[in-house]
């Protein structure tokens, strides 16, 4: 818009240029012919010889003077067509600016939704992503749920070792212990034992077999906080209680902190 309000300026300018530069031109050619015609310019007539010879001497310049002025105009001719040409352009610039903005002010301006539709809009977007929420949560349990039972059959597809001497075991822990006893496990307690016979992990060689990040999904889903259990040493712990490896499970579960 900018650049054709330039143009349209630009030609306004050189074309009253142009005309100032015609009406000079023209004003010279109507006060020269005058000028030998005034008073001031005719010499006394004295003698008739001179006066016919200052007369032939005034027409020669007069003619001289006609001839120089025809050869301007003719020089001024392309000016003229030139100065047309401006006028016509500029007068097009004129009118392609009036057609637009005549298609500027028929465009009809698009107001901004009421506050109701906004509010509408607002609570239809967090009922979206509140049920996105609960789609990705069910997602995540069902994704658990998949890689436990996948952790169980490769458990089951995998020959236990023989079960171990709770004999020995005893004397290594220095407390009784019963076999596939989970809460042995430095990090289970009773109701996370309780939790995981629930998902069918019920030996030390199942938990042994079970992927960490199962356990921790099944802990979360319980509401178990990730800051008290921590079970990424648990199938370790139970892969050392199912093969009886009674003094590496003491050395392990010596690093390990206990539950509060």
């Amino acid at each position: 818009m900018l650049y054709t309000l330039g143009i349209v300026f630009v030609w306004f300018v050189l074309a009253f240029v142009l005309g100032a530069v015609v009406g000079w031109f023209v004003h010279h050619v109507v006060r020269r012919p005058s000028a030998p015609r005034s008073p001031k310019a005719s010499p006394p007539r004295n003698e008739a010889s001179g006066d016919a010879a200052e007369s032939s001497a005034s027409m020669q310049a007069l003619r001289a003077e006609l001839k120089e002025l025809k050869s301007r105009v003719v020089a001024l001719e392309p000016v003229e067509f030139e100065r047309d040409r401006l006028r016509r352009e500029l007068a097009e610039l004129r009118a392609i600016r009036a057609s637009e903005l005549k298609i500027a002010v028929s465009k009809p301006i698009q107001a901004p939704p009421p506050p109701d539709d906004v509010s509408a809009l607002r609570n239809e977007r967090d009922q979206l992503r509140a049920l996105l929420g609960r789609h990705e949560a069910t997602i995540g349990i069902q994704a658990a749920t998949i890689d436990r039972l996948q952790s169980h059959v490769d458990s089951e597809s995998q020959a236990a070792p023989r079960p171990p001497d709770l004999e020995i075991g005893r004397s290594m822990l220095g407390t009784a212990i019963q076999l596939d006893d989970l809460t042995v496990v430095v990090g289970i307690d009773t109701d996370v034992a309780a939790l995981c016979h629930q998902h069918e992990i019920t030996t030390w060689w199942g938990l042994a077999n079970t992927d960490v990040r199962v356990l921790r999904s099944m802990l979360e889903a319980a509401g178990r906080s990730a800051n008290q259990y921590d079970p990424s040493s648990w199938p370790q712990q139970a892969r050392l209680l199912a093969h009886g490896s009674w003094q590496q499970f003491v050395n392990l579960t010596n690093r390990l902190p206990r539950l509060n």
